[in-house]
């Protein structure tokens, strides 16, 4: 009896160990050889295409990145990183050299505190500027990745060039073409789809850890464009909630609060000290109530300008329209969210209201004062234009994701658009 019971469950093993050898040779066979590599290709194209548009742009242009503010400002900042940080680092924390002397950390938070900046100590001193221009690159390319790692997991395999797509217009968009020079700003956008992702896997139950990390390196590589992006995730917040039970409700609320404090007070040794230098110098001299009125910066119709091939004006980075291009398909993709029934309809008013809140920050005043932390931009006008831009990119991969043929009327709504 015994034998017959022990030879039949060696039976049982050996038929279940040709199963598994059977599958695992199938999918290394489909899966790693062709699944992976289109996979890997595909991010791959998602770095490499942004980063080499930007970077070869520059090189047939003699390298003539040091313009504007990166002439003027942030090249010294980022030559006293290189010079200070691995001989005299604490000059990073205060310095002589400002004024009578001061504080540098709100410096270092604003301009350094870019883990791309250790880019700059693989070359030589006199090739700075070269160094400055490879890093934004690299922001840049890495600007793509971080939004097909998110868009991807939208689609199957037979679908990542729509994720692909979306990814190129995030890393060539309207915001960033205008804005790169200010390459501090950058890493917010690195940092947001993967905040979202993190947002996402903490909504599934998993453990709030990612979301913990990205927030503090939202807080850390810049805390004035981070601050902008958590401002956004928090409306992304409330609409994930909005459809979830009252007992979910309360439990997501209870650790995304729990998340965004402890973030907090991880950060608290850089962000005080730096509203501390923020109360005693610009922001000193200026009153949010004074600032405070309700008109309008520019008509909003200017808007349909800034989504055309070519519409950035030199002549518009004092004062103008929020930059906003993302390519024309994707543009109209974004409407067909609103017509996939299988999305909830609470999440499609409350997208609509995000999407309607965010156009007119662009140009209301209040409202932009509650991006800008209660200044009103001095040159670069709608800096928090990129999650305008990341939120209707979103809306346009989640209607491809969704996608069945619209009706009749459907298609000529957007056509009429």
């Amino acid at each position: 009896m015994r034998n017959s019971i022990l030879s039949k469950g060696i039976t049982e093993k050996l038929t279940n160990m040709k199963k598994i050898k059977t599958i695992a040779k199938t999918y290394f066979k489909r899966s790693s050889v062709s699944d992976g590599i289109t996979r890997w290709g595909y991010a791959v194209l998602a770095f490499m295409l942004p980063f080499l548009v930007f970077f070869i742009y520059f090189a047939f242009h003699n390298n003539q990145i040091l313009t504007v503010d990166l002439g003027q400002q942030y090249v010294d900042f980022l030559a006293f990183l290189r010079a200070n940080l691995f001989t005299h680092p604490f000059n990073l924390i205060y310095s002589f050299s400002k004024g009578l002397g001061g504080s540098m950390i709100g410096t270092d938070v604003y301009y350094l505190f870019s883990p791309f900046n250790i880019i700059l100590f693989l070359f030589p001193q006199n090739w700075l500027p070269i160094a400055i221009m490879i890093e934004i690159s690299l922001k840049v390319g890495t600007i793509g990745l971080a939004g097909y790692t998110y868009w991807r997991c939208f689609f199957d395999q037979k679908h990542q060039a729509f994720a692909l797509s979306a990814a190129i217009a995030y890393a060539l968009s309207g915001y960033v073409i205008a804005y790169n020079l200010n390459l501090m700003w950058l890493d917010s956008l690195i940092c947001l789809p993967f905040w979202c992702a993190s947002l996402d896997r903490m909504m599934l139950g998993e453990r709030q850890t990612h979301l913990l990390f990205w927030t503090v390196m939202l807080w850390l590589t810049n805390f004035y464009t981070g601050y902008m992006a958590l401002l956004y995730g928090s409306g992304v917040f409330i609409i994930k909630l909005s459809h979830k039970s009252k007992k979910l409700w309360r439990a997501f609320l209870k650790r995304y609060l729990k998340t965004m404090l402890t973030a907090l007070f991880i950060c608290a040794f850089a962000l005080l000290p730096t509203i501390l230098e923020l109360t005693q110098g610009k922001t000193a001299s200026t009153s949010l109530w004074n600032n405070l009125n309700l008109n309008w910066q520019y008509p909003l119709d200017e808007l349909l300008g800034k989504l055309i091939s070519g519409s950035y004006s030199f002549h518009e980075m004092q004062a103008g329209s929020a930059n906003l291009f993302l390519t024309t398909p994707l543009l109209l993709s974004g409407f067909l969210f609103w017509f996939q029934p299988q999305i909830p309809r609470r999440e499609k008013i409350g997208h609509a209201i995000l999407v309607v809140f965010l156009i007119l920050s662009t140009s209301i005043n209040p409202f932009v004062l509650l991006w800008h932390m209660g200044q009103y931009p001095i040159w670069y006008p709608a800096r928090f234009s990129y999650v305008l831009i990341f939120e209707w990119l979103t809306l346009a991969i989640r209607g491809l994701a969704c996608m069945t043929l619209p009706s009749s009327l459907q298609k000529e709504i957007i056509v009429l658009f």
